[in-house]
C-alpha cells in the first residue's frame, strides 16, 4: 500500500501523459515509479528476512544477496525498456542501479558469514548461501551476457566479474559449510580434509568455466577458469604440500596434476588445433 500502489499509479500516469509527448511531467512520473518500485523491493526484502522488522540493525547474507539480485533484475529490465523506448530516465536509472549492485561489497565483507559468523541455514548445497551468492552470481552473468552491445563495455565486464566472484564465493563458503555446519566463521579450525576440498572445488569450478567458455566462445569465462586454476595451483604448491599431511596432501597434488594435464590436452586438441586442410 505504501510503495506498490504509488509505483503503479506513477507508471500509469506516465503512460497517459506520454500521449501528449515526452515532457518533463512524463519523465518525472517514470522517475517516481522507478523510485517507489525500488523502495517496495527494498522494504519487502527487509520485511521477509527480518521477521517483519524493517528497522532491524544490519543485514544478513540472504538479505544482501536478495538486494543484489533485485538490483540486477531492475537494471536489466530498465535497460530493455530503454532499448525499446529510448527513454533517458530508463537509461540513467538502469546505469545507476546496475552500478550500485555491481559496486556493492556487503556480500563479500560486512554480510559475509565467514567474517561476521552469521548462521547459515539449510542443508549443504541447498543452504541460505544459494539465494545469497549463487543466484545473484548467475543473474550477474546473465546481465553481462545479454547487455553486450547496448550497455557500456565497463558495465558488461563489471557484471561478469561480479558474477564470477559471487559464484566462487558460493562454492568456497558451501565447502566450509559442509565441514563446519551452520557457523563457518574464520575462528573455527580448518581440517586437512576441508583444505583439500577447497582445492578440489576450485579446480572443478575452473573446469566448469573452461567448458562454458569453449562452448559459448567466451574469452571472459576462459580467463576466469585460468584465474581459478592458478589460484588452486598456488594454494596446492604453497600451502597444501607443506601445511597438510597424509593422504590429503597426495590427493591435492594428484588432482592438480590431473587437471593441468587435462586442460593442456583440451587446449592442444581444441583451442590450438590447426583447421583441417580442405580437400582439393
Amino acid at each position: 500500500l505504501g510503495y506498490g500502489i504509488p509505483a503503479v499509479s506513477f507508471a500509469a500516469a506516465a503512460r497517459l501523459l506520454e500521449k501528449r509527448g515526452d515532457t518533463a511531467s512524463v519523465r518525472l512520473c517514470y522517475s517516481l515509479a522507478i523510485i517507489f518500485t525500488g523502495l517496495l523491493a527494498f522494504f519487502e526484502i527487509r520485511h521477509v528476512t527480518n521477521g517483519g522488522d524493517v528497522f532491524h540493525a544490519g543485514a544478513g547474507h540472504v538479505e544482501a544477496g536478495l538486494m543484489t539480485l533485485v538490483a540486477l533484475a531492475m537494471s536489466y529490465a530498465l535497460a530493455r525498456f530503454n532499448l525499446r523506448r529510448s527513454n533517458p530516465v530508463f537509461n540513467v536509472a538502469s546505469m545507476w542501479i546496475g552500478a550500485g549492485a555491481i559496486a556493492s561489497l556487503g556480500l563479500l565483507f560486512a554480510a559475509n558469514p565467514l567474517f561476521n559468523n552469521d548462521q547459515v541455514g539449510g542443508a549443504t548445497i541447498f543452504s541460505a548461501l544459494l539465494p545469497a551468492y549463487l543466484i545473484p552470481g548467475i543473474a550477474a552473468l546473465f546481465v553481462a551476457r545479454n547487455t553486450r552491445g547496448f550497455r557500456p563495455e565497463w558495465y558488461v565486464r563489471a557484471a561478469g566479474i561480479l558474477g564470477v566472484v559471487l559464484i566462487v564465493s558460493y562454492v568456497s563458503l558451501e565447502v566450509r559449510h559442509a565441514f563446519q555446519g551452520p557457523f563457518i566463521g574464520l575462528d573455527h579450525d580448518t581440517t586437512a580434509a576441508e583444505h583439500w576440498a577447497h582445492s578440489a572445488a576450485w579446480l572443478l569450478l575452473g573446469i566448469v568455466f573452461l567448458g562454458y567458455g569453449l562452448l559459448r566462445r567466451s574469452l571472459e569465462a576462459r580467463i576466469a577458469s585460468a584465474a581459478l586454476i592458478v589460484l588452486a595451483a598456488l594454494k596446492v604448491t604453497l600451502f597444501d604440500l607443506s601445511g597438510i599431511g597424509g593422504i590429503w596432501r597426495a590427493l591435492s597434488f594428484l588432482c592438480l596434476g590431473a587437471v593441468l594435464i587435462g586442460i593442456g590436452l583440451v587446449y592442444q586438441k581444441i583451442v590450438f588445433a590447426e583447421p583441417a586442410k580442405s580437400a582439393k
